[in-house]
């Protein structure tokens, strides 16, 4: 779920950010950008976290709850 909601996250930052961008506040899209990229890094972490565990889980024969 955590996830999901850091994709939405990264997905509503670089809207913003073509917002800004269509309105010529460079400084605010670059921040709206910049925040995009680094959630969307998360996302990328978090999903290599959760396929880790669940493989560890399958081996051991657990349900995975991530």
């Amino acid at each position: 779920m955590e996830l999901k909601i850091q994709f939405y996250d990264c997905i509503t930052c670089f809207y913003m950010g073509k917002q800004s961008e269509e309105q010529q506040k460079w400084g605010e899209c670059l921040a709206y950008y910049t925040g995009a990229f680094n959630k969307l890094n998360e996302c990328i972490k978090q999903g290599k976290v959760s396929t880790i565990y669940g493989k560890v889980n399958t081996i051991y024969g657990k349900v995975s709850t991530i």
